[in-house]
């Protein structure tokens, strides 16, 4: 999951630099950048968002983190993973 979350957050900061978009504040906000331009739909912006902080949660707190909750993200989550890169796929680069 950390892996997968990892690669969509380079994907999107490849996007931006390319693009010359605004630089982001953090791993989140670069999926709000995308938004603001349109790539990314805007009712996945906090769901990407909320991937980017649990990442950063895994890597650097992965001993408070709860079994349900990983658990819960490999369930739900996926799907929005996929949804970034069709998102992406989409696009005529």
């Amino acid at each position: 999951m950390v892996i997968a979350i990892e690669c969509c957050i380079d994907i999107a900061n490849h996007v931006i630099a390319s693009e010359n978009y605004r630089f982001p504040r953090d791993n989140a906000d670069s999926f709000a950048v995308l938004v603001e331009h349109g790539i990314l739909a805007a009712d996945s912006r906090e769901t990407l968002a909320a991937m980017a902080r649990f990442r950063n949660r895994l890597v650097h707190l992965y001993w408070e983190i709860e079994d349900a909750r990983v658990y819960q993200y490999l369930q739900e989550g996926l799907g929005d993973l996929e949804g970034f890169g069709e998102a992406i796929a989409r696009r005529d680069w």
